[in-house]
C-alpha cells in the first residue's frame, strides 16, 4: 500500500498513484471536509473508482475517530451506480483496498436476492413482494426465520457483493434480502442502484437517511434518465385487464365464502385459514364493486384513445384528466389502499392454492 497526505488526511492507495488520481482524491477530500457538493470527472481508465473509494473511506475513518463520543446516528457513505453489475465491480475494487476491513452492504430487490423457490420463480416483481410479505407475516419462510436466528453471525460476514450474499444465504439457509437490509444499519459504506436514492418510496422502504450520509453518484450523467424513470409509471390495457380479473376473483370468493353450503363443506382447518384471510381483507362488497367500476371506466377510456404509429406525446395533465374521468384523483388514496389489500389477499390465498 502507498500512503499519501492529502489536505492533512492520510489516504492509503493500492499502488503508486498518478498525478491525475492525486488531484481527483484531493477534490473528493475537499468536498467531504467542507460538506459541499462536487461535480468531478476523469477520463475512462484513470482509476476513478479506486480514487473515490480510498479518499472517501479515509475521510470517513478519520471522521469516526474524531466523533467517536457522539450520540448521533453514524455517518455513512452511500455509493450509487446505475446497475448491479457496475456495483459488483466497485465492490471488487473495494476489496483490493486497505479499507476492506470496513463494513459494507449492497442493497438489492427480491429479484436479485430472494432465494425462496416459490417467490423467486414468480415473474412479476409486485407478486414477489406480496407473497414474500405474506410468508414473513405468517412465519412460513424458512429463510427469513433463519435470518432472525442468525443475525449475530450475519453482521460478522466479510464484504460481499450480491452474488456472494446469495451464495452465502443459499449455503446457510438465511434470507439474503433481509440480511442486506440488516447489514445496512452498521455499514460504513452502502452500495445501491440510483433508483434506491431517487425514488422516495424506495428510500422509505429501505430506511435510507441521506441527511447523515456522504452520497456519491458514480457515472452521474445517467441520473437525468433515472429521475425521469423514478417519476414515471406505465399502465397498459393488459395491466387493467389483469386488475379486473383479480378484483372479480375476490368478489366471487367473498360471495362464495358467505354461503352456508360453502361453510358446511370446509374442514375446521380450512375455516381457520379462511377466517384469517377474511380478516386481512378490510374491503366490503360495496367498495370492491365501486372499485371495479372505476377500473372498467379506465379501461374503456384507454381503449377509446386514438392510436397512431409510435407514441403520442402529450402534456402531463392528460394523465390526470384520464384518471379523473374515472373518479380517481388526489383524494383517492382509499382506492389505492383497497387495491393493495386485494393484492395482499390474493397472495395469501395463492399460498394455499385457493385461486
Amino acid at each position: 500500500m502507498h500512503s499519501y497526505l492529502i489536505d492533512g488526511l492520510t489516504v492509503l492507495f493500492p499502488f503508486e498513484a498518478y498525478q491525475c488520481q492525486l488531484d481527483y482524491m484531493k477534490a473528493v477530500v475537499e468536498c467531504l471536509m467542507k460538506g459541499q457538493n462536487g461535480i468531478l470527472e476523469s477520463p475512462t481508465g484513470t482509476g476513478k473508482t479506486l480514487s473515490l473509494l480510498c479518499a472517501s473511506l479515509a475521510w470517513l475513518e478519520q471522521y469516526k475517530i474524531h466523533n467517536s463520543d457522539s450520540n448521533e446516528a453514524p455517518v455513512q457513505i452511500i455509493y450509487a451506480s446505475r446497475t448491479h453489475s457496475q456495483l459488483a465491480q466497485v465492490v471488487k475494487e473495494f476489496k483490493s483496498t486497505d479499507y476492506n476491513r470496513m463494513k459494507i452492504t449492497v442493497l438489492g430487490s427480491r429479484d436479485q436476492l430472494c432465494i425462496h423457490p416459490e417467490v423467486k420463480n414468480l415473474e412479476n416483481s409486485s407478486d414477489k413482494i406480496s407473497v414474500c410479505r405474506e410468508k414473513v407475516h405468517r412465519k412460513t419462510c424458512l429463510f427469513h426465520r433463519n435470518f432472525e436466528i442468525s443475525k449475530p453471525d450475519i453482521i460478522k460476514l466479510p464484504p460481499m457483493d450480491i452474488e456472494d450474499l446469495v451464495k452465502a444465504g443459499t449455503q446457510r439457509k438465511f434470507c439474503p434480502y433481509f440480511a442486506a437490509r440488516e447489514l445496512k444499519e452498521k455499514a460504513d459504506i452502502i452500495f445501491m442502484p440510483y433508483n434506491y436514492l431517487l425514488d422516495a418510496k424506495a428510500r422509505r422502504i429501505h430506511k435510507i437517511n441521506v441527511r447523515k450520509s456522504a452520497v456519491i453518484f458514480d457515472e452521474a450523467h445517467n441520473i437525468e434518465q433515472q429521475c425521469e424513470d423514478a417519476a414515471s409509471v406505465m399502465i397498459s390495457s393488459l395491466d387493467l385487464a389483469a386488475c379486473l380479473d383479480d378484483i372479480t376473483k375476490v368478489m366471487q370468493w367473498m360471495i362464495k365464502s358467505q354461503s352456508s353450503e360453502y361453510l358446511s363443506t370446509v374442514s375446521t382447518d380450512d375455516n381457520e385459514e379462511n377466517n384469517i384471510d377474511a380478516n386481512a381483507l378490510t374491503i366490503t362488497q360495496d367498495q370492491i364493486s365501486s372499485l371495479k367500476l372505476k377500473i372498467m371506466k379506465l379501461e374503456e377510456l384507454l381503449d377509446e384513445m386514438k392510436t397512431t404509429k409510435g407514441n403520442i406525446p402529450s402534456p402531463g395533465d392528460v394523465a390526470f384528466k384520464w384518471l379523473k374521468s374515472a373518479e380517481i384523483d388526489f383524494t383517492a388514496q382509499g382506492d389505492i389502499q383497497q387495491l393493495q389489500d386485494i393484492n395482499q389477499f390474493i397472495a395469501a390465498r395463492c399460498e394455499y392454492n385457493s385461486f
